[in-house]
C-alpha cells in the first residue's frame, strides 16, 4: 500500500474488519490490507451501550501475542466519522502494524477502550462475534485467528 499524500491510516479490528461498517460512517477507504498488531490481543471488556450486547471488542498488551484486523488507508477528513464512530467508549491512539505486504506502517491511528467504561468478565453477544466472523471470512485473516473468534464464548441470549 503506497502513502498517499495527505492520506493516513487506521487500523480496525472487531467490526472495524468490515469496510461495510465503516462506510455507514461515510468513510471510504481508498486502500486496505490485513495486517496485524505484535504483543497485543483481542478483548471484549468495552461495556457496550446497550448492556445486552455485552462486551466489545477492545485491545490490550500481552507479550507473544497478536491482533489481525485491518489497516485501512483514509483520508484525514474522516477523523471526525472515525470518533463519532467510537464513541465515548474508546480514545484515540498511534501504534505501529506489520501489512500483509510485509511492511511496518507507523503512526496508524487505532482506538483503545477508555478506563471508565472498561469491566472484566464480560462477553460479547453471539450478534457481535457473528459481524466478526462474516468480515474476517471476506478477508485474508489467517484461519487460525477466525478459529479463535469461532472458539470465543459469547454471553447467553436472553430469553
Amino acid at each position: 500500500m503506497q502513502q498517499r499524500q495527505g492520506s493516513m491510516y487506521f487500523f480496525g479490528y472487531g467490526v472495524s474488519v468490515n469496510p461495510k461498517f465503516l462506510q455507514q460512517y461515510g468513510i471510504d477507504p481508498i486502500a486496505q490490507q490485513p495486517a496485524r498488531l505484535q504483543d497485543h490481543t483481542l478483548v471484549f471488556n468495552v461495556r457496550d451501550y446497550f448492556r445486552l450486547e455485552g462486551g466489545t471488542a477492545n485491545i490490550q498488551k500481552s507479550t507473544n501475542n497478536e491482533v489481525h484486523g485491518i489497516i485501512y488507508q483514509l483520508n484525514p477528513s474522516h477523523t471526525p466519522a472515525l470518533v463519532e464512530m467510537h464513541s465515548i467508549f474508546y480514545r484515540q491512539a498511534e501504534i505501529s502494524v506489520q501489512g500483509q505486504d510485509g511492511k511496518t506502517y507507523d503512526v496508524v491511528k487505532v482506538f483503545i477502550g477508555v478506563a471508565d467504561y472498561l469491566e472484566q468478565g464480560l462477553q460479547p453477544s453471539e450478534r457481535y462475534i457473528d459481524i466478526m466472523l462474516a468480515a474476517s471470512k471476506l478477508t485474508d485473516i489467517p484461519d487460525t485467528y477466525i478459529a479463535q473468534l469461532q472458539a470465543q464464548e459469547v454471553r447467553p441470549t436472553p430469553a
